[in-house]
This record gives structure tokens, sequence and C-alpha cells, in this order.
């Protein structure tokens, strides 16, 4: 049984409630972020100590612009995310079981694969020269 401390944002739902869970399975004493009292209440229903923000969202924030270009980024690589992780079948119990084993290994390695298709993105890179590479990945996410 693992020990330790763990803190784990973005645990109201997907992957960081999924590797929030996790983790106290594997004996993790985990503190769970969340923005809303209602998540909050239903992870500690789950036995998880939560920490509450009440942090503006980044566009809210009253030193920039709403859509600055840090914004702009912001929600586009949220969304490309989201499309990986619907487009390569990524559950998030898969990416809390790969973070659960990397924070118990003895010897952590310094990248994990997760999804049915890193493996083959892993043996291309390999492979092909960096650039090559670089460009199938973004023609691959639309960029």
């Amino acid at each position: 049984m693992a020990s330790g401390t763990a803190i784990v944002t973005g645990a109201s739902s997907g992957i960081g409630q999924a590797t929030a869970l996790h983790l106290r399975e594997l004996g993790f004493d985990v503190h769970a972020g969340v923005r809303k009292d209602a998540d909050a209440e239903g992870l500690e229903g789950q036995g998880l100590q939560t920490l509450s923000s009440t942090l503006p969202t980044p566009s809210r924030s009253p030193r920039r612009r709403p859509h600055s270009r840090a914004d702009r980024w912001l929600r586009w690589s949220t969304t490309r995310a989201r499309k990986i992780a619907t487009d390569t079948g990524v559950e998030p119990r898969e990416v809390a079981e790969v973070i659960g084993r990397a924070l118990t290994s003895s010897k952590p390695r310094t990248r994990y694969l997760v999804g049915r298709d890193a493996k083959a993105r892993d043996a291309l890179a390999r492979v092909l020269p960096d650039r090559v590479f670089d460009r199938l990945i973004a023609r691959t996410l639309g960029g």
C-alpha cells in the first residue's frame, strides 16, 4: 500500500476525479481541488478531503482583457486536449492508473504511454525525423 500526500486539481470530474479516487484506493492521503461546493460534498462523500477554490477563471481575471491571446490559447488547448482524449478513446480511469503506477514505482520513468494509439505514435517518433513527426501530429490534430 502506498503512502504520502497527493494534491489533485480539477478533481470535480474526468481525469482529475478518477486520479483522486484511484490514489485514495492506493493509500495516499488525497486533497482534491474543486471549484464548486457541490463537487466538494460529492467527493467528501467518497472519502476525499477537498480544497475549494473561489479563484476567478482566467478569462475573468481583473488584470487581463477577457479575450487576450493567453485566454484564446487556453480555450484552444483545452478543446484540443478533450478532442485528443475523445478521439483516442482514453478513459479517465486509464490515465489515473498510469499516474498511480508512476507515483508508486521505485524507479519512475520520464514518460508513460496512455491510450490505444500511444504505442504506435511512440514507434513513429523513434523512426521519423522530428520535423516530419511534428508535421504528422499537427496534421492529425487539425493544425
